[in-house]
């Protein structure tokens, strides 16, 4: 079985509309470096071994904490944030988990933020990514497909893969 860009926009718009009762579309829209991205991701091991990565600007994760919890963008603390990234990119995963064959397991979330922030994901490849359009920017949820050998690299600026010798962006 293999995760597709469709199975990312199918999860990540039910997820967004049910949980945070906000409307997302699906963007060719650029993921732009900018001062405050947090980084996510959760893993995935057993029969299919990978990595489910969202990568949202600060002002989408405000938004998305605030219809979390119900409150408003002005309350939301660095606590708060993390927290709702964290549960977004688990649901996401949860769900992206079970089109796979069994038995595969989620790891807990890990949130990063700040500017020029890098996640290293090693031995990777993107098998699938979508970016997706908000009131307040463009966000990125991407699954990298884990493998015996290369080095993958989760930056502000997206999600790219490094071979082990041209070092070429093929998912970014």
């Amino acid at each position: 079985m293999t995760l597709s860009a469709d199975d990312i926009a199918i999860f990540a718009k039910e997820i967004w509309t049910l949980v945070l009762g906000q409307a997302i579309a699906t963007s060719d829209r650029p993921l732009l470096k900018e001062a405050g991205l947090i980084n996510s991701c959760v893993h995935i091991t057993g029969a299919w071994r990978g990595t489910v990565v969202l990568v949202l600007p600060r002002a989408v994760a405000e938004n998305a904490a605030a219809g979390m919890f119900a409150m408003d963008v002005a309350a939301m603390t660095q606590l708060h944030i993390h927290d709702a990234v964290g549960e977004l990119v688990n649901m996401i995963g949860g769900n992206l988990k079970s089109l796979l064959p069994p038995p595969c397991f989620l790891s807990l979330p890990s949130v990063t933020h700040g500017q020029d922030v890098e996640m290293n994901i090693i031995g990777g490849r993107c098998l699938a990514k979508m970016t997706f359009e908000t009131p307040n920017g463009v966000f990125l949820v991407a699954v990298m497909e884990h493998a015996a050998d290369g080095h993958t690299k989760v930056s502000g600026s997206g999600v790219r893969e490094w071979g082990q010798q041209a070092k070429l962006p093929v998912c970014s």
